[in-house]
């Protein structure tokens, strides 16, 4: 939050998250960072168990609005990254770059069997905010930019390039 505030106080022309890799977290930490970028009382994400369903939605005024931002996502990004790529689209906030996310979709608990092993069992799904579950191929980004091996190895990053090459156009 702090970052963020201090980033939002330099007037920044637009905003890159980098959200590659990362395999997600817990649901009330990715809550509370849509909830910097969105209005409140909209919907960032919606639990679904067996039995019931709830609507998790933003509670706060945002720290950031009206700079373009754009998300960069690949099979790495899953879970909780999910949600944040899927929320700042669907709130008209951010643009989704790179290649589709890994598809999770799912809320898992883990069970203790002893005190050395547990079971990981999935209790829920969680869906985005405009209702639909993440397609088990991912998340399909607005801009498909895949990387390379000769890219990386070169130290290249078309994914950023483009990023940054579509905000300047916005």
């Amino acid at each position: 939050k702090n970052e963020l505030e201090s980033i939002a106080k330099k007037s920044p022309r637009a905003i890159i998250i980098d959200l590659r890799n990362n395999p997600g977290g817990f649901l009330n930490e990715v809550v509370t960072i849509v909830d910097y970028f969105i209005d409140k009382g909209l919907p960032i994400v919606h639990l679904q168990d067996r039995y019931n369903s709830e609507t998790i939605t933003s509670t706060l005024a945002p720290l950031v609005k009206n700079i373009p931002i754009a998300v960069l996502i690949n099979k790495g990004s899953a879970s909780a990254s999910e949600i944040l790529a899927a929320a700042l689209r669907y709130h008209g906030v951010g643009k989704i770059v790179g290649t589709n996310t890994f598809g999770k979709g799912s809320v898992q608990e883990l069970v203790e069997i002893t005190p050395k092993t547990a079971l990981k069992i999935t209790v829920a799904r969680w869906l985005g905010p405009d209702d639909m579950q993440i397609p088990r191929d991912g998340i399909v980004p607005d801009v498909k930019v895949e990387i390379s091996e000769k890219d990386a190895e070169a130290g290249k990053d078309p994914q950023l390039d483009k990023a940054v090459e579509m905000l300047k156009g916005m």
